[in-house]
């Protein structure tokens, strides 16, 4: 109290000119971080497909990928990594890449997705002649599923664990 005693009535306007500029200042840098296309990305394995005769029999990871932000991006691409060890996806060293050129006949790739849009894809889960077994993969490894997109150089990756409980 007796700090303000001192302050004369230009002083404590100024010091709460530099709070509420501060303060401005970080909500104006939240709501920088914050705009533009955001990207969920949710992954299910061990999903079957009914009513796809194509399809039927065979054992998928869906991909469902929501933007949640506010501008729209295009997806251009899904793709996996799969590496040993942290110390090679550290170093982003992969294994083995793939990419899946055609994960959805509905919505095909490239595609723009507006803010609230939603998009779905599916992967083999199994590859014929066992090259690529995504299950074994996932377990013994780290098995990162990537999505490329317009609006950053980096692709959104998320590692998936399949466990399969049959």
């Amino acid at each position: 109290m007796a700090i303000l005693n001192n302050m004369t009535s230009t002083e404590i306007a100024a010091w709460w000119g530099a709070i509420i500029a501060s303060v401005v200042l970080i909500w104006d840098m939240y709501k920088w971080k914050i705009q533009g296309p955001r990207l969920l990305m949710v992954l299910s394995p061990n999903m079957l497909v009914l009513g796809d005769p194509s399809r039927e029999g065979k054992t998928w990871v869906s991909v469902v990928v929501t933007n949640i932000g506010d501008r729209p991006t295009t997806i251009k691409g899904v793709g996996m990594e799969y590496y040993t060890n942290w110390y090679k996806r550290l170093r982003n060293q992969a294994d083995k890449a793939a990419t899946f050129p055609n994960p959805s006949d509905r919505f095909p790739l490239p595609r723009v997705l507006t803010p609230g849009d939603e998009w779905n894809g599916l992967i083999p889960q199994e590859r014929q002649g066992k090259v690529m077994n995504l299950e074994e993969m996932s377990q013994s490894g780290h098995l990162m599923i990537w999505l490329s997109r317009s609006d950053r150089k980096q692709a959104l990756r998320k590692r998936i664990i399949i466990i399969n409980d049959s």
